[in-house]
């Protein structure tokens, strides 16, 4: 099993589309692949039932959408600290946008962290840790 988790890191809740420009792409160009969504406003269960995908998956690909430096990161830091303890090989973390936070969270993932700035990057980048 692949699966994409579309992290939003927004400052208010009422900031999150729906559909993202992200959700797009994954639904278009990786039709197979188990797609998750979450923001910085979720609850505990849902963190819980992303970190539950990323240990069932073969590869887990990490989109973080970072739209403001400022947001709190609320519980999702329980998941960045998890990744950061643990370090697993099939997870791959793409940050769209910068957040310190985030950046120092999952800087040690070392090659499996990328900081990308655009849409035609990160499609690249999934083509590639997905194929």
């Amino acid at each position: 099993m692949k699966t994409v988790l579309h992290i939003q890191v927004v400052v208010d809740f009422h900031q999150i589309p729906f559909d993202t420009e992200v959700h797009q792409l994954i639904r278009t160009e990786f039709p197979e692949v188990d797609f998750f969504g979450l923001d910085s406003h979720s609850t505990p269960q849902m963190i819980g039932y992303a970190q539950s995908l990323i240990e069932q998956s073969a590869q887990a690909l990490i989109i973080v959408d970072c739209q403001s430096d400022e947001a709190p990161l609320g519980k999702l830091i329980r998941l960045f600290n998890k990744l950061n303890r643990e370090k697993p090989k099939h997870v791959s973390v793409i940050s769209l946008g910068r957040h310190p936070m985030v950046e120092k969270m999952v800087k040690p993932l070392g090659d499996q962290f990328m900081q990308e700035r655009s849409m035609q990057q990160i499609k690249s980048m999934a083509s590639a840790f997905l194929a």
